[in-house]
């Protein structure tokens, strides 16, 4: 046992053979936002580091190599280092009223997706200052919507209420015709990892492949 949780809403990610990355949110909303994340080796102890906001949602981007954190208000990035995690940097601020990040996905050129609680679509492409707002549903139906880029990162595929499958397309910058299939709200995406497959799980109780 390497952590005993004292809250709900602990994330772990892969990282390398042998190597996690364990995120703590804050142990309670009524107490100033404040969460740890750590690397964990199986050679290695322990590295915490507090960071000033609750982690609502992490992906690992291996390319860079750094983890990506979207905190309540910010997108942040920490490298890996030898020691563990590296000292936070601030990409972006996230747009006020978007909703509660619960998803992140992360393109090969470095273009990251966030999708939040109400269905909100936000894209952070690579030098800019600002978030992009993609899609605004306002959903209130509590799933946490899936997210994930194409082998080539020009195409976003992002689950919603609506049992559909929506493609953003970076390079032309406007929606593409939906996947349709599911019967239930798409809470769950995964390319597979010779990128020529598309995953989708959903409330209807059914896995897709595209």
């Amino acid at each position: 046992t390497i952590h005993t949780p004292s809250s709900s809403g602990q994330q772990v990610r892969t990282a390398g053979v042998g190597t996690y990355v364990v995120a703590l949110p804050a142990p309670s909303s009524a107490r100033i936002p404040r969460a740890s994340v750590f690397r964990w080796e199986r050679r290695r102890a322990r590295r915490q580091r507090p960071l000033a906001e609750s982690i609502r949602a992490l992906a690992v981007d291996g390319r860079r190599p750094r983890l990506v954190i979207a905190t309540l208000r910010t997108l942040v990035a920490m490298p890996f280092t030898r020691d563990g995690l590296g000292a936070a940097t601030v990409l972006a601020t996230l747009p006020p009223g978007a909703g509660l990040p619960v998803s992140i996905a992360i393109a090969r050129d470095g273009a990251i997706a966030v999708v939040t609680s109400d269905a909100s679509v936000l894209l952070h492409e690579p030098g800019q200052a600002e978030v992009r707002v993609l899609a605004d549903e306002r959903s209130s139906e509590g799933c946490l919507f899936g997210a994930a880029f194409d082998h080539v990162g020009d195409v976003l595929f992002v689950g919603g209420p609506s049992g559909q499958v929506r493609r953003w397309r970076r390079s032309r910058g406007r929606w593409l015709d939906p996947l349709e299939g599911h019967d239930g709200m798409v809470c769950a995406l995964d390319i597979s990892p010779d990128g020529e497959t598309l995953a989708s799980g959903s409330f209807d109780g059914t896995v897709r492949l595209w």
